[in-house]
C-alpha cells in the first residue's frame, strides 16, 4: 500500500494484531543518557484542514524502553508521539501518523496462520446458521447459504447477470465480498478475504 498517494508519509498498521512501534537510536551515547520514554497514540476523530480532533487511546512510560506494544481494536487514522527525556532533563519528541486499516493478501503469500484462520472463519459460515451464529456472534452474522443464495440470484440469469457483467463485477460483486469478509471478521477480527493473482499462474 506504500505506493498509494493516500498513505505518503504514514505507516499502515492493521487491526487485531499486536504491533510493535520502535524508534532506532544509533547513538550509544544518548542510548545511555535516556532517563525515561514515553508513548502517546491518539485517534483522529475529525480534521477539517486547520486542526484535528484527537482522542489518546493509548499511553505508556518507559525507562529506557524504545518499542511499544499495541493492539489497534478500530480502522482509522491515529498519531503515535514517543517522547524521551535525558537525563538531562533535555527532551526530544517525535511523531508519526499511522493509518490502520485491513489488508488483503495474495492467498498463496498468507502465512499458515492466516491461511488456517481464514479457512476456519469461512467453515464456521458453513457449519453454523444464521439464527445460531446470531446468538454466538451479533444480529450482522449471515451464514455461507445466505452468500450462496444471493450470488446465485444475482448471477444465475443466463441473459442478465449482475455480478459478472460489465461494471456489475467492479461494484455489486466487491461489495458481496466485503459484506462476506464482514461476516469473516465477527467470527475473527484478523481475518480478510484473500486475493488471487492469476499473473503468478501464468508464469508456472
Amino acid at each position: 500500500g506504500v505506493d498509494y498517494p493516500y498513505f505518503l508519509n504514514r505507516l499502515i498498521v492493521e487491526p487485531s494484531r499486536e504491533t510493535t512501534l520502535s524508534i532506532e537510536i544509533d547513538s550509544e551515547e544518548i542510548i545511555a543518557k535516556i532517563k525515561s520514554v514515553s508513548w502517546t497514540i491518539k485517534k483522529i476523530d475529525g480534521n477539517d484542514g486547520r486542526r484535528k480532533w484527537m482522542n489518546t487511546v493509548a499511553e505508556s512510560i518507559a525507562d529506557i524502553d524504545t518499542e511499544f506494544l499495541y493492539t489497534f481494536t478500530t480502522v482509522g487514522d491515529y498519531e503515535a508521539t514517543v517522547m524521551i527525556v535525558l537525563d538531562d532533563l533535555s527532551v526530544a519528541e517525535f511523531t508519526k501518523s499511522l493509518a490502520c486499516r485491513y489488508v488483503r493478501r495474495e492467498i498463496r503469500k498468507l502465512s499458515d496462520i492466516d491461511r488456517n484462520l481464514f479457512f476456519d472463519s469461512v467453515k464456521t459460515t458453513s457449519d453454523i446458521s444464521t439464527q445460531d451464529g446470531r446468538k454466538l456472534y451479533g444480529t450482522s452474522y449471515k451464514d455461507l447459504d445466505h452468500y450462496l443464495s444471493l450470488h446465485l440470484v444475482l448471477a444465475g440469469n443466463h441473459k442478465v447477470d449482475k455480478l459478472h457483467d460489465g461494471m456489475g463485477f467492479a461494484t455489486q460483486h466487491s461489495a458481496l465480498t466485503a459484506a462476506f469478509e464482514e461476516t469473516l471478521q465477527l467470527i475473527d477480527s484478523t481475518v480478510t478475504i484473500p486475493y488471487w493473482d492469476y499473473t503468478i499462474d501464468h508464469h508456472i
